[in-house]
């Protein structure tokens, strides 16, 4: 063809070595080789045909320079699309007319000449309006080949229609998720293995077209009852009864759940993740609606109108509650003075009723020579706000863009599990539902337990509300009507007997008043180490467990009620579970025994010296400390600058008003180096406490976004010194610092102390002890159980 060899080896060289990394949720993960072409037997490498596409992508966008091409109608101030594709599918918007047409087929044909790859005309069709001619729908079958099909069509997986979205656009999803049901039927399952294929599998197959497109709530919940359904099981083609909505199981463990998701609440946080797009990243997408509908006045400030498209309703719909969680970190300023939340306290125009409030103005306008524009503020600004305007400190990055921050996750970057965590109904968090489960206890078991204590069961209580008659106990003196729960697991003779022949050899009395206060005593009992903690959460669990499994084979097997056997059944759970946590230790072969060996095995303790260290010759210590009263809470900082011979040069403590602990270790950093260099010490050493606080400064971890700036300060500071190292202590040697901040909570104003005597008692002796280089013992547990000596 005429290229030049040097061309050809390098194109050589960019097939023969072709590394991909596949993103996930915008982040990539790892890289792998290219070792095969493409699929359908294409001899083409990956790479050349993305190069290929790159070029017919480039030809399509050429056209519109063509003064004979009539494209689609779109806006004509934003981006003009005349194509989309992935991989080999595209789309073509244009309109009908001849010459159009006639030029799209052209570039068509020079790529198959040029590329050898040929279009599918047999999978290639064209869609027009309804009420488009018939001479316009011969035209475009003459000159293209293609035949018409009428919508809806499904693209990459997504129904695309016109109009509303009918619940027949989507029975697709509702297929899938029967079709993968199907396969399961035939299996024994346990509510485990059934609550694993519902939360990892049928859950995620929607995650793909909730992405892109909100389906009607008739298909989400038609979705979710065949989950439901699922779930609690089939008997003789026929649904057993669902003991619990779908409502009470989609909440965490913690607050009484059990880790299933309502498919309306993912949905919706795609709906979020749509809109910070939209706002935060320029995107062809987001342009494109930019210059559809918000061309003179923010998005914040529109409303949805008929006609307009549902993405567009549902963005609308949501909005506000989304720009409640979105704050604007100031860098150029070119973020909207009026809608956008830069000041912390929502957008200003909301407190504010002139006219002028709806202009596109920005906060850069407000700047004048790097500060604020005092009186362009008393003309505009809310009087309500200006102090905290004026109060906020400017650091002016010119050429980088305003960042938007997502206040839910801590590095102020969006997710959808944060923005479902936002969106979703909360229950409060106890501890005692969190004790029901455990990652080595099975699903099984802490189900029947979170059913129980729910009156989920079969029982007495819940069959006679059926109408059914009330049934004899089935485990110890079939007396009539007492197969009632508290009977079966907690006040009946056969369930107390069980309970006390595991509770005396643990050290329990036990309170039979009621199930939960009975499975409390176990919970709330001292462990004495992590080994003793787990047989003190799982006995419960298994007993009652068990107690069922008694109570079923006796009503349903014909099987003799046996406290032996159930004894026994209970032991070698506890069993199982010991020998899968601590394979280590050998288990005893009696609960007496392997309770006994729990409550006396061991953890070994790391005993470390620790000691403050002088700073070489030349050099200067600082030693902070920060800390926060509740966290977050009222904050307070302290810290002490030393010589090399371990003598004070400076020591100050000071209030620092509302925060975290995180925010008041960066602020004593920030005191303690503002102070060093403007005594003129140019080589430092930074002792902190926090690792987290050195990760930080030497960019290792991302920080919270709220510190950023105050992080920025401490970094400019630093590369001021000529010399500066940053490490981490243990506590235990920086108690100087430590005992400064805890005395900062005491005053109301910044204090510096010059001399010994100045220091508060307390700080002053643990001074004294540094200068005698006095070791500290740190003693830590290590993880590790062991057998008694």
């Amino acid at each position: 063809m005429g290229f030049h060899e040097i061309f050809i080896d390098m194109v050589w060289r960019i097939m023969a070595n072709n590394w991909y990394s596949i993103i996930v949720n915008g982040k990539r993960h790892g890289f792998f080789h290219s070792t095969r072409g493409l699929k359908q037997g294409d001899p083409l490498s990956p790479a050349l045909f993305i190069l290929g596409a790159e070029v017919l992508s480039r030809s399509l966008n050429r056209l519109h320079s063509n003064p004979d091409y009539h494209g689609f109608v779109m806006e004509p101030r934003g981006p003009q699309v005349n194509h989309l594709s992935f991989a080999d599918d595209i789309i073509l918007f244009t309109s009908g007319r001849q010459k159009t047409l006639k030029l799209i087929m052209q570039t068509l044909n020079l790529y198959e000449e040029t590329s050898g790859q040929l279009v599918n005309t047999d999978k290639s069709h064209f869609m027009v309006h309804p009420n488009a001619f018939n001479s316009t729908r011969d035209r475009i079958k003459r000159l293209t080949g293609f035949r018409q099909k009428e919508g809806p069509i499904t693209y990459l997986g997504c129904p695309l229609f016109i109009g509303r979205p009918r619940i027949i656009y989507f029975s697709d999803l509702i297929n899938k998720v029967l079709c993968r049901i199907t396969g399961w039927h035939t299996k024994m399952l346990s509510y485990g293995g059934r609550a694993i294929l519902v939360k990892h599998v049928l859950q995620s197959l929607p995650i793909h077209l909730l992405a892109a497109i909100t389906p009607p709530s008739t298909v989400l919940k038609q979705a979710q009852s065949i989950m439901a359904d699922f779930f609690w099981g089939w008997r003789n083609e026929k649904k057993k009864y669902h003991w619990a909505s779908w409502k009470n199981l989609s909440f965490p463990y913690d607050e009484g759940g059990v880790g299933m998701r309502n498919l309306k609440d993912v949905s919706t946080s795609f709906q979020y993740k749509q809109w910070w797009i939209f706002r935060s990243k320029h995107t062809l997408w987001g342009e494109f609606l930019k210059a559809k509908y918000c061309q003179r006045s923010n998005p914040i400030s529109k409303k949805w109108d008929t006609g307009e498209s549902l993405t567009w309703k549902h963005m609308m719909h949501n909005k506000h509650k989304i720009e409640e969680h979105i704050h604007w970190k100031l860098n150029s300023g070119n973020c909207s003075f009026w809608w956008d939340n830069w000041l912390g306290m929502g957008p200003l125009a909301y407190q504010s009723t002139g006219s002028n409030r709806f202009n596109q103005i920005t906060v850069a306008d407000f700047w004048l020579e790097g500060r604020w524009n005092l009186n362009m503020l008393l003309q505009q600004a809310p009087n309500s706000q200006l102090a905290n305007i004026l109060a906020t400190e400017l650091h002016i990055q010119q050429g980088i863009p305003d960042q938007a921050v997502w206040k839910p996750n801590s590095d102020g970057t969006f997710s959808c599990s944060s923005a479902w965590n936002v969106i979703r109904e909360k229950r409060n968090k106890t501890k005692f539902n969190s004790l029901i489960w455990h990652n080595n206890i099975p699903f099984k078991s802490s189900f029947l337990l979170w059913r129980a204590l729910r009156g989920k069961l079969p029982t007495n209580e819940k069959l006679t509300s059926f109408g059914n008659e009330a049934a004899n106990c089935f485990c110890c003196c079939n007396r009539p009507g007492l197969d009632t729960i508290e009977h079966t697991f907690n006040k009946g003779q056969f369930a107390t007997n069980v309970w006390k022949s595991f509770a005396a050899p643990a050290g329990i009395i036990t309170d039979h008043s009621s199930l939960p206060q009975l499975i409390m005593q176990w919970w709330s009992a001292k462990a004495n180490n992590e080994a003793h903690r787990l047989l003190l959460q799982a006995t419960p669990i298994f007993i009652c467990w068990n107690l069922w499994k008694n109570r079923c084979a006796s009503r349903y097997g014909g099987k003799q009620s046996n406290i032996s056997r159930v004894k026994y059944a209970i032991y070698k759970d506890n069993y199982k579970l010991m020998t899968t946590c601590f394979p280590h230790i050998k288990w005893p072969s009696r609960w007496w025994d392997l309770i006994q060996l729990g409550e006396k095995c061991t953890q070994d303790i790391k005993v470390t010296v620790v000691k403050w260290i002088k700073p070489p010759n030349g050099w200067v210590k600082i030693n902070t400390d920060g800390s926060a009263l509740g966290n977050p809470g009222r904050m307070g900082a302290g810290g002490i600058i030393r010589d090399q011979y371990g003598e004070m040069l400076l020591a100050f403590a000071t209030p620092l008003g509302e925060g975290s602990n995180n925010q008041a270790e960066v602020a004593a950093a920030l005191f303690g180096m503002t102070w060093s260099l403007e005594r003129g010490y140019r080589n430092i050493i930074l002792e902190v406490d926090s690792q987290l606080l050195v990760d930080w400064i030497e960019n290792k971890t991302i920080p919270h976004w709220s510190i950023n700036t105050r992080l920025l300060k401490l970094q400019a500071l630093i590369r001021q010194a000529n010399e500066i190292k940053c490490k981490h202590t243990f506590r235990e040697a920086n108690f100087v610092a430590d005992s400064l901040s805890k005395h900062s909570h005491k005053i109301t104003s910044p204090q510096i102390y010059l001399g010994i005597q100045q220091l508060p008692k307390e700080t002053r002796a643990y001074y004294q002890l540094d200068i005698l280089e006095m070791a500290n013992f740190r003693r830590r547990r290590i993880k590790k159980i062991k057998e008694p000596p």
